[in-house]
């Protein structure tokens, strides 16, 4: 199964605990690396920075805290 990641190819394949892993292909010398690798382990040439996101937790948390301030607004304008 693949597929393309900001145009990097893509493959998903098992890895040992059980879990999908991605693996990309290197643009210099066409290696099959981990996509969180910052540099390719054959030929060395560096893979682009990768922005992270907030996690998923902090999302869940941004999200309640959303709520119970749009039910405290909500309470203090009626």
């Amino acid at each position: 199964m693949g597929f393309a990641i900001n145009s990097f190819p893509v493959i998903l394949s098992e890895s040992v605990k059980g879990g999908l892993m991605a693996l990309i292909k290197c643009k210099e010398c066409g290696e099959t690396v981990s996509s969180k690798a910052d540099t390719c382990p054959k030929c060395g040439a560096p893979f682009k920075l990768r922005v992270k996101g907030p996690s998923g937790c902090m999302m869940i948390l941004l999200v309640l805290i959303g709520v119970v301030f749009t039910f405290y607004f909500m309470a203090r304008m009626s």
